[in-house]
């Protein structure tokens, strides 16, 4: 579900709200920015960030079908302290690649097609109660650092 959708759901003091977010992929390019946080409803943890792509990088032109994706916040992470995120392991062909995120709620076929694509286990290989237990679902890099 989408974070907005969750009755009462509040990022809290300790993860940062990176919504409007620039994202930069681990081969340095600007593929779009964070249009949603994608919770488990179950947990109220955040499971995926919903990246809208753009059709131009920051450094060349790529072709990219317009619409957005899903990643797992734990490929996420922060840059310092600025307002923008980096993704580990995911270059821009896999989110160009990546299946477009349809007009309704996130299924476990749509995290399946995703994770395919990134060529990540999905939940026809793990078992349900290890699924979420990996770390590419920790959402430890939105936490707020200590001062």
């Amino acid at each position: 579900l989408a974070a907005r959708d969750v009755h009462r759901f509040v990022l809290g003091d300790e993860r940062v709200d990176i919504r409007a977010w620039p994202v930069f992929t681990a081969d340095a390019r600007l593929v779009g920015t964070v249009d949603r946080l994608l919770i488990e409803s179950a947990t109220r943890k955040i499971r995926y960030i919903s990246v809208a792509l753009v059709a131009k990088s920051v450094r060349e032109y790529f072709p990219a079908k317009r619409g957005s994706v899903l990643v797992p916040i734990g490929l996420v992470r922060r840059l310092d302290d600025r307002q923008a995120v980096a993704l580990k392991r995911l270059g821009s062909n896999q989110l160009t690649a990546a299946p477009r995120l349809a007009a309704r709620s996130v299924t476990r076929g749509d995290e399946d097609a995703t994770l395919a694509a990134y060529g990540m286990p999905n939940s026809r290989e793990l078992l349900a109660s290890d699924f979420y237990k990996r770390p590419e679902f920790d959402e430890g890099a939105l936490a707020v650092a200590a001062r």
